[in-house]
C-alpha cells in the first residue's frame, strides 16, 4: 500500500497562493519610471503641456500661474482644461486590476473656477496608451468679457491608487499623490 498520492496532495496544500506582490504604478511596464504616472492635458482648442506631469517631472506638487496667470497657455478660446492620467499597474500573480483618481480634500476655487473628477475607473493593467477612466476638469470662471483662474494660493490636490487581485486577495500600490498650486 502506497502513500505517496496523499503525501503529494498534503504537501501542495501547504502552499497555499500569495496575493498579487510588486504592486507599483509605473509609467510603462518595467524601466522607465516607477511610482510615477504621465498626464495629458488637453482642452477645447488642442492639446496644451500647461498642467503636464511626466516621468521626467517627478515633482508630487506642480506650482502654475494663478489668476489670469494660468490662462496665459491657452488662446481663449478654452473654458475648461481636462487631464488624463496614463500608467500600467506593475504586479506579479495578479489576474484583475482596478485604477482609482479621487481628491484628497474638495477642492474650494475662487474667481468662479471649479474642479470634478469624472469618467469610470479603469480595470486594464495597461492603461499607457489610453487613460485610467477618471479626468480631472479643471473650470475656468468668467464668460464673454474674458476667463478667470483660481486665485494664488489654491490647490487641487488629488490621489491616483491602483490595486491587483487574485483568488488570494488584493494588494495596493504606493497612492501617489499630485497637488496643483495656483501661484501668480
Amino acid at each position: 500500500m502506497s502513500f505517496m498520492g496523499v503525501v503529494g496532495i498534503v504537501a501542495q496544500a501547504g502552499q497555499a497562493a500569495s496575493a498579487p506582490t510588486g504592486v507599483s504604478i509605473g509609467t510603462t511596464s518595467s524601466g522607465n519610471y516607477n511610482n510615477a504616472v504621465i498626464a495629458e492635458e488637453q482642452g477645447p482648442c488642442g492639446t496644451h503641456d500647461y498642467f503636464d506631469l511626466s516621468g521626467g517631472t517627478l515633482s508630487s506638487t506642480i506650482t502654475v500661474g494663478g489668476g489670469s496667470g494660468i490662462l496665459a497657455g491657452y488662446s481663449g478660446c478654452d473654458s475648461s482644461v481636462s487631464t488624463r492620467f496614463k500608467g500600467y499597474i506593475r504586479a506579479t500573480g495578479a489576474t484583475s486590476y482596478a485604477w482609482d483618481l479621487a481628491f484628497t480634500q474638495t477642492p474650494s476655487l475662487s474667481n468662479g473656477c471649479s474642479a470634478a473628477i469624472s469618467g469610470t475607473a479603469s480595470t486594464d493593467q495597461d492603461e499607457t496608451s489610453g487613460h485610467i477612466g477618471e479626468i480631472l476638469t479643471l473650470t475656468f470662471g468668467g464668460g464673454r468679457g474674458g476667463l478667470t483662474g483660481p486665485a494664488a494660493g489654491e490647490d487641487i490636490q488629488l490621489i491616483i491608487s491602483a490595486d491587483a487581485t487574485n483568488s488570494s486577495g488584493t494588494t495596493s500600490a504606493t497612492d501617489i499623490g499630485i497637488t496643483y498650486t495656483f501661484g501668480n
